[in-house]
């Protein structure tokens, strides 16, 4: 947490540039503020609960913190159907479809050692690479689409959009 901290008030010194945080809650330091002090609840609340003890910890205006509910992969969960365009396979999409059905959202796909969404689709796609599959899928899904889906993440847009708004006054 202390380095995370140090880079993100050297980054927001400069008030007129927004900075802003897509971090994995999985992955987290443990010092990370409010990361302690929860309690089981709705997954939506303990990232939000997070997020707003970095946000008072930091105490500065142009930063907006966002951590995903899981990992950065559940926005691949968005859309089976282009994830299994994506490696020319139908019955992948449909593995995806299970995996969304049985966690009701793409947000909500878990975090378990063996089910977390990495691991899923790990499993589900030998070879499949994080740092390049992911990202050239989430982008063929298109951000109308993963707003629509993923409230968490559709609710950080529209802050990011708000300080924007403000700052074009």
């Amino acid at each position: 947490w202390a380095q995370l901290q140090r880079e993100l008030l050297l980054l927001t010194k400069d008030r007129t540039s927004l900075v802003t945080t897509m971090v994995d809650f999985y992955a987290l330091p443990t010092d990370t503020p409010g990361l302690a002090n929860l309690t089981p609840a709705d997954p939506r609340q303990r990232v939000l609960s997070v997020e707003l003890a970095v946000q008072d910890e930091l105490n500065v205006s142009n930063l907006i913190t966002h951590t995903m509910l899981h990992e950065f992969e559940t926005l691949v969960y968005t859309d089976p159907e282009i994830a299994g365009e994506h490696f020319g396979s139908s019955t992948l999409a449909a593995q995806l479809q299970l995996d969304l059905e049985q966690c009701g959202e793409p947000e909500l796909v878990d975090d378990g050692k063996h089910t977390a969404p990495s691991k899923r689709l790990s499993s589900h796609i030998p070879g499949y690479v994080k740092t390049t599959d992911g990202p050239t899928i989430v982008a063929k899904i298109g951000l109308a689409q993963l707003r629509a889906s993923c409230p968490h993440f559709h609710n950080w847009i529209t802050r990011i959009e708000e300080f924007s708004d403000r700052s074009e006054m």
